[in-house]
């Protein structure tokens, strides 16, 4: 392989420096002289720091579109739909001919490096995992990956960043500074949405960092169209925003008819139970199934609430004050096959969120054939439409919610035909095949070769 560079003007010190002042052009030819690729003045200041490593060839071999993806969590590693989300669309990404780097956190038991669904997933820190001060961990996460994409850069040839959340902030804009390297950020939400502009000095601090991402971003990628509002409210000056909606995995209709209750859940198949999941924060308003539940005047109906998170132990003990033990059960963090098996089994799903940009884990369980019932919040109204695909209450009141529950449990034939139809319009209209295209479409838009 050749180098060819053409300055505008010559050193007089008698040694060329590869510096902007310096450089015109440069073309890269094969071994034979037949190929003179042409290549932009940013890629050159990559390959030669690629080059000051020994991997100067590895750089320049492909001209398939690779995209470098951040992201701090992906399966097994699940937190809330922030993982569903990056694997699905990651995984149609592939399947759309695009080359994706994935840089996540470390998770205990899996491999740092493995390629799965045509996915290169890179596994790296934070250094000091039980960091009780959660900024310090923030950065420490970030310091270890942009020294795992240093890695990655010296090796492929990457066109874009994505980043997903603002955990990944640092990361992401010291690549798009040291290389040149176009950034895509998707919002999956925003501090200021999810504490109601009441920050305290933390949250004003994640609030500052999402902004600051956000402003450095070429462009911007969000789910629904609450969202787009949310942001152009924050930010009043942005870069171009595109809508691109959440998908569900359509293969999945064996999966979840064939799933049974096990295990510690075993006792709940001959119990009518209603499913809850999410991260255990004020937003996703699992209060509100609290105050409902005394209301339903039925010992054989029980509340089965999945997930983790800072408030889980605090949910636990008010269930303990109000006496609702035999009714009420939050039971912490499920396993993939386990959320599939309550999923499958329930009557129907309750999602009572008083903030939700979009709403992946309803999608799926519309997309599971259950009915939704949930809040008339945000994202979640882009897709459920009441007594139509599913059933909306008045968010954050649990009257609203009893009424509807207990409306729907009067007339099985409803439930079963809103099911349907929730299903149908997840099927047809939710799919990451379609995410995935036009997000390639997007990047394909700022793509320079």
């Amino acid at each position: 392989m050749v180098l060819e560079i053409n300055r505008a003007e010559e050193s007089t010190s008698g040694k060329q420096k590869l510096s902007r002042k310096y450089m015109k052009e440069i073309r890269i030819y094969d071994e034979k002289g037949k190929t003179g690729r042409k290549c932009p003045l940013s890629f050159l200041e990559k390959c030669f720091a690629h080059f000051l490593a020994g991997s100067f060839a590895a750089v320049t071999n492909s001209c398939r579109l690779a995209v470098l993806m951040f992201s701090w969590e992906f399966p097994p590693h699940l937190a809330g739909g922030l993982a569903r989300h990056v694997e699905g669309l990651s995984s149609a990404l592939s399947d759309e001919g695009v080359e994706i780097h994935l840089i996540t956190a470390e998770s205990e038991g899996m491999p740092v490096y493995e390629r799965k669904n045509g996915i290169h997933i890179y596994r790296s820190g934070p250094l000091h995992p039980n960091e009780p001060q959660f900024l310090k961990w923030v950065a420490d996460l970030n310091s270890c990956m942009i020294r795992k994409a240093g890695d990655i850069l010296a090796h492929h040839e990457i066109h874009l960043i994505h980043a997903h959340d603002w955990l990944v902030a640092g990361a992401a804009l010291s690549c798009k500074r040291i290389f040149g390297l176009p950034l895509i950020t998707t919002v999956h939400s925003t501090e200021y949405g999810r504490s109601g502009n009441r920050m305290s000095d933390i949250q004003r601090i994640i609030h500052e960092k999402e902004c600051e991402l956000m402003l450095q971003s070429d462009r911007l990628i969000v789910c629904s169209a609450p969202m787009k509002k949310e942001v152009q409210q924050i930010l009043t000056h942005h870069p171009p925003l595109s809508v691109i909606a959440n998908g569900i995995d359509t293969e999945k209709d064996k999966e979840w008819s064939s799933s049974c209750l096990s295990g510690r859940f075993q006792w709940l198949k001959d119990k009518t139970y209603f499913f809850s999941i999410g991260r255990m924060v004020w937003e996703k308003g699992f209060q509100t199934i609290i105050e409902a539940a005394p209301m339903m005047d039925s010992a054989d109906l029980c509340f089965i609430i999945a997930g983790k998170g800072p408030l889980l132990e605090r949910f636990r003990q008010q269930v303990k004050e109000r006496g609702l033990e035999d009714n009420v059960y939050f039971v912490g963090y499920v396993t993939e096959e386990e959320r599939i098996a309550l999923l499958n089994h329930c009557t129907l799903t309750i999602f009572p969120s008083l903030y939700e940009p979009f709403g992946i884990a309803a999608l799926e369980a519309m997309a599971a054939k259950k009915l939704v019932v949930s809040a008339n919040t945000g994202g979640l109204e882009t897709f459920i439409k009441h007594q139509h695909s599913g059933i909306l209450f008045e968010a954050g009141n649990p009257e609203s919610l009893t009424k509807e529950i207990v409306s729907v449990l009067n007339h099985p034939s409803m439930m079963n035909k809103l099911a349907r139809q929730g299903y149908h319009t997840a099927k047809h209209l939710y799919s990451w095949e379609e995410a995935a295209k036009k997000t390639k479409k997007l990047y394909e838009s700022i793509w320079t070769v």
